[in-house]
């Protein structure tokens, strides 16, 4: 990915919106699965103000790891055992670290850590893990647990996204925001962004999530059927209709998944666990 040019584009929309990014991908015609196959939803997520309050959530089966409960999936990593970058291709760090703890685990006893060191300059700022694939299709779809440790008030990050490329240097974005607030009562955002256009989009939310406490996200985007829906510890919390991305190319084609934290400009420190990530890819 061309991390300078979507930087520019993020930090624009961060200082405009005080937002930023994630998502995940599935065909919108496969039914929702259950919490069990979202990464493991957490408890204490509140939707927004016009939604139904989403019902808390079980934990994962404490006695199984949660990878050895799935089927039928292209990326599981649970963060258990082993180094970093699992079963991803590889991790990245830009004035910011990716490791491994094995203090607050959702499903012990590792998961992934994630942080961005305070800046007092504009630029970006990212540690993450990233998956590419060769689509097979024009769907995909992204879950796991998060839990934001540390965050300053009144700020904002990406804590996830799926990027399109279909042509070469030109991609399509969906990612979820993360917002601060001084209360604590923070706020999540599914947005899109389109590169050739400089295009901004809200597509759901805000929907309100507890700091310091584990939820699950997962995003299910068909970006060429137009359709994407966001679920919050397993529950839709609506769809909307996508812009179209830029036609493809035949073999230019891409699909890159972030798990982690990404910002742009001057911020202040921000930490965040993930347990149990899942990429579907039917």
């Amino acid at each position: 990915m061309r991390r300078t040019t979507r930087a520019l584009a993020l930090g624009g929309a961060i200082s405009a919106a005080g937002c930023s990014l994630l998502t995940s991908l599935d065909g919108l015609s496969t039914p929702s699965r259950d919490v069990a196959d979202d990464g493991s939803p957490g408890p204490n997520v509140d939707a927004g103000a016009d939604d139904a309050p989403v019902p808390d959530a079980a934990p994962p089966e404490a006695a199984v790891a949660f990878c050895l409960g799935q089927t039928d999936y292209r990326l599981c990593e649970d963060f258990d055992d082993g180094g970093l970058p699992g079963q991803f291709e590889l991790k990245e760090e830009k004035r910011g670290s990716v490791g491994r703890s094995t203090a607050l685990a959702f499903s012990p006893p590792g998961a992934l850590e994630t942080k961005l060191f305070a800046q007092t300059t504009d630029d970006d700022s990212y540690a993450h893990l990233r998956a590419s694939f060769d689509p097979a299709g024009s769907a995909i779809s992204l879950g796991y647990s998060i839990r934001i440790t540390s965050a300053p008030g009144d700020q904002s990050i990406e804590i996830g996204a799926i990027e399109i490329e279909t042509q070469a240097g030109a991609a399509y974005n969906v990612h979820t925001v993360y917002n601060a607030k001084p209360n604590g009562n923070d706020e999540i955002i599914l947005r899109e962004y389109l590169y050739t256009t400089g295009t901004v989009n809200d597509l759901l939310g805000p929907f309100k999530v507890k700091r310091d406490e584990w939820f699950s996200l997962r995003v299910r985007l068909d970006a060429f059927a137009g359709a994407g829906e966001l679920q919050l510890n397993g529950v839709s919390m609506g769809s909307r209709t996508l812009s179209p991305p830029p036609a493809a190319v035949a073999g230019a084609t891409k699909v890159r998944v972030y798990l982690g934290v990404y910002t742009y400009g001057k911020h202040g420190d921000w930490s965040a666990l993930y347990d149990n990530a899942i990429i579907r890819y039917p």
